[in-house]
């Protein structure tokens, strides 16, 4: 009941027992009530145990074992015992490696359609398939990948109507709930409800697509490129940077001092510079979702809901087969 009542208290910005401790009285008569609240805050923020990624592989140039520390977990898996930023600057590469149920119902449906002797048009994911975006739009989506999973994610389809797979990258980001706050904001901005300008035009490559909203990680590595003249390698420094939530000011700072003179150098003036670093990079603070991502998603939501729309027996047939694990 105590946890559950100090939950409803502790604002999102404080990380520290000291730090709620001088912003929320009302924490402070939970503590003369309970002093085990900070008899043992020096605990805070320690893991409380171990974690494994469901689906990371990591790749070194040698064996890991001589690399970084590993052990053997319950399952008898090989894991690391660092978290994914030591992993990062012990020079390995982390990747992820997601398995699909919708990959094997596209292959059911797919093996079904040829059974009937029916042959599966060849269509290109940049052509226009009216039918296919016109059931998206409506919102019928219900088992077409990432857009039938809830109601947001698919009054987003209705709102946004899409008609390419920029359409469908921009709801696969949106639909995500770090996007919540700028949904609406976004939408209004779309169809004309909102207007927005371009603080300056070297961010043209940036915010084009995106209505001026810091939506991709792309995009971040765009105006390093467009503004700072770095190369995309340098610009992922401001990408790593975001990431980290603001947990290094110092590295923030550096890199704030180092963005501002090379867009200076780039003929941009101070003022100016200083701007596009303080609001522009502000955008990507609260929520960025990478581009390449959202469109190859895009492409499983486009080829389900292609399959939804021209052959609505095979598809729905094989996700039944899917949810009751059947043959």
């Amino acid at each position: 009941q105590v946890g559950n009542a100090l939950s409803d208290i502790i604002p999102n910005d404080v990380n520290t027992i000291d730090d709620l401790i001088k912003s929320s009285p009302l924490f402070n008569e939970y503590c003369k009530k309970y002093p085990e609240l900070v008899k043992y805050k020096e605990l805070s923020n320690f893991p409380v145990a171990f974690g494994k990624h469901a689906a990371g592989l990591v790749i070194g140039a040698r064996p890991l074992a001589e690399i970084v520390p590993v052990r053997v977990d319950k399952d008898g898996y090989t894991v690391l015992e660092y978290e994914k930023e030591r992993v990062a600057e012990n020079g390995l590469l982390k990747i992820d490696i997601l398995g699909l149920t919708t990959l094997d119902i596209i292959e059911t449906c797919h093996n079904f359609i040829k059974k009937q002797g029916k042959t599966i048009p060849k269509f290109d994911y940049n052509e226009t398939d009216d039918k296919t975006y016109d059931l998206i739009s409506s919102g019928d989506t219900f088992t077409v990948f990432q857009f039938g999973t809830s109601g947001n994610t698919i009054n987003l389809c209705k709102e946004l109507k899409p008609k390419n797979m920029e359409d469908l990258a921009l709801i696969t980001t949106l639909a995500r709930p770090g996007a919540a706050d700028i949904r609406t904001s976004f939408i209004d901005t779309r169809f004309g409800r909102k207007k927005f300008d371009l603080l300056h035009k070297s961010l043209t490559n940036a915010f084009s697509t995106t209505l001026g909203f810091g939506l991709y990680d792309e995009s971040i590595l765009q105006i390093g490129q467009d503004v700072a003249g770095w190369s995309l390698q340098q610009s992922d420094r401001i990408r790593k940077m975001i990431k980290e939530k603001g947990k290094y000011p110092e590295k923030v700072a550096k890199l704030r001092e180092e963005f501002i003179a090379s867009t200076i150098a780039q003929g941009i003036d101070q003022q100016m510079a200083i701007k596009i670093w303080d609001e522009e990079i502000k955008k990507f603070g609260s929520y960025t979702f990478c581009k390449a991502h959202a469109i190859l998603y895009s492409f499983t939501s486009f080829e389900t809901a292609f399959l939804k729309t021209h052959f609505p027996v095979e598809f729905l047939t094989s996700n039944l087969i899917a949810e009751v694990n059947s043959n």
